[in-house]
């Protein structure tokens, strides 16, 4: 299935957002857990991006 990037970022926002609540978790959290280079900073872009998609 092909997503544009907008449609993308948002699941994917949406996605990791709903993971972290169920788990208790923050982003810091989450960044630890995951064993890769991504950013604070990118995980907090993913989850303002669904945020203001609401808006």
């Amino acid at each position: 299935m092909q997503m544009n990037p907008a449609t993308y970022q948002r699941v994917l926002g949406e996605q990791l957002r709903r993971l972290r609540t169920q788990r208790g978790w923050t982003r810091k959290d989450l960044k630890r857990r995951l064993q890769s280079d991504i950013s604070l900073q990118t995980l907090t872009t993913c989850s303002h991006r669904r945020q203001t998609a609401r808006r």
